[in-house]
């Protein structure tokens, strides 16, 4: 559970060592729920709530962002049409896309990406060497996502951001 001992206690050792606190955690309302708990309890962690904040609304993404300057998150899968950027493994009303089945941005995300620049990374989340084979498959994707973000967003989700949350100080 996202507000456990045990994730408080992570939380510190990130705040302590400014490591980044990478989650994998979906955004039914009860994991949500204590998301926010652990965020508001630990505002000097810097949080990466994977795969758009566990593929939560736009909405709620930016009230996040907006209450919580030390929440950030990462795009992993979610610019494809398999895995996680479609509604797999089940789908259920918590569940929002970032791009519909041709790769297009919708637009309230995209309006969410321009916004909070700063706050997104690009992500492949593979996990297992023999995903690495088809890496190349999944560039033309992102190309697209570039294509449609702000210049200043293609920079800052590309490279700008991870630049700053995992460059050892």
């Amino acid at each position: 559970p996202p507000f456990s001992y045990a994730m408080r206690k992570f939380a510190d050792l990130s705040a302590k060592y400014r490591a980044p606190m990478i989650i994998h955690a979906e955004a039914e309302p009860a994991v949500a729920e204590g998301m926010q708990k652990l965020f508001e309890a630990h505002p000097e962690t810097i949080f990466v709530w994977a795969h758009n904040c566990g593929r939560s609304s736009a909405k709620s993404i930016s009230e996040m962002m907006v209450r919580h300057s030390n929440l950030n998150a990462d795009l992993s899968m979610m610019v494809y049409s398999v895995g996680y950027g479609v509604y797999w493994p089940r789908r259920t009303e918590w569940m929002h896309l970032v791009v519909d089945d041709d790769g297009w941005v919708r637009p309230d995300m995209l309006e969410l990406f321009n916004r909070f620049s700063t706050r997104f990374t690009i992500g492949t989340d593979t996990a297992h060497a023999r995903v690495y084979e088809f890496y190349s498959r999944r560039l033309p994707r992102w190309r697209k996502f570039f294509a449609q973000v702000s210049t200043e967003a293609m920079h800052d989700i590309a490279y700008r951001n991870a630049e700053r949350l995992f460059r050892p100080a």
